[in-house]
């Protein structure tokens, strides 16, 4: 089962270069396994796909990416160790293997030295999956890597992720910057949550009912400012926001996104059939006329 799964997820990035989550619990459900929900992810595909140039084809990764998106576009962020390379012998995937350059794929199994956001697990197994050229991350074995993955799921004691080549994956002695901003942000915001009495709900777009786009502010639109905001939010227990904060995207649009970000209603969350305080994250885009 597990062969035919990851070669779906290969079929489907080689078509539309986005990937999507497993299965979701029953509809505003709360997963308990590591206060997390692979349910409440459903914005996957739309913050990948600001990973990549462009949308065509062969899609090229952004080179000019900060390292406030690369840890808030992703699901889980750690430093891990490569302790285990896990190839798949399968005929449709062995045909991308013998591109040149040959293709790593399979999947990865790191020991986690350092959590920041997401996983809590002690070892994590990561499908490595290739883009619409074939390209995957080469990881190393007993190297240790700065991991952004996406789209968490499964039961413990394993937690599994999904990687491609856009998702700015580094080794630690090259990742200094990202490192120091993920030691802030971790400290300043708790497994990204606004508090750390509160329960982590991922990216929490998917279960809005009510989500209204902000204004592009007079002072942006004169600096002719666009981007992506992304706000950290804490939701109630009847699914009204009610705190807000813009912990990524240009300071002119900061404030507007917050705002907008107030107004929005979500879902009742439930966690074992009761509602609760959340704490997720939220993605506005500012475009320019």
């Amino acid at each position: 089962m597990k062969a035919f799964y990851l070669l779906a997820i290969y079929l489907v990035l080689l078509s539309v270069s986005e990937f999507c989550g497993p299965s979701s619990p029953r509809s505003g459900e709360l997963a308990s396994n590591n206060e997390r929900s692979p349910a409440i992810d459903a914005g996957l595909a739309n913050r990948n796909a600001d990973r990549f140039s462009n949308q065509g084809q062969s899609p090229k990764c952004r080179d000019d990416i900060l390292p406030c998106e690369v840890y808030w576009a992703a699901s889980d962020v750690f430093i891990g160790e490569v302790i285990e390379i896990i190839p798949l012998d399968r005929p449709a995937i062995q045909a991308a293997q013998n591109r040149v350059p040959p293709v790593q794929v399979g999947q990865i199994r790191f020991q986690v030295e350092k959590p920041y956001r997401g996983t809590k697990q002690t070892q994590v197994l990561i499908e490595n999956v290739p883009d619409h050229e074939g390209r995957s991350y080469p990881f190393v074995l007993g190297e240790k890597y700065l991991i952004s993955a996406h789209g968490s799921y499964g039961t413990a004691p394993e937690s599994r992720l999904v990687i491609d080549v856009c998702s700015h994956i580094k080794p630690v002695s090259q990742a200094e910057e990202e490192i120091r901003y993920a030691e802030e942000q971790s400290r300043k915001y708790p497994n990204g949550r606004l508090s750390d009495a509160l329960i982590s709900g991922g990216f929490i777009q998917g279960r809005a009912i009510s989500l209204p786009k902000p204004a592009l502010p007079k002072a942006a639109r004169e600096a002719k400012v666009s981007g992506r905001v992304y706000v950290l939010l804490e939701v109630n227990e009847k699914g009204k926001a009610i705190k807000a904060e813009a912990v990524c995207g240009h300071h002119l649009l900061k404030e507007a996104a917050q705002k907008a970000a107030m107004q929005a209603r979500f879902s009742p969350m439930l966690l074992s059939g009761k509602p609760v305080k959340v704490s997720g994250v939220i993605i506005y885009d500012f475009s320019t006329p």
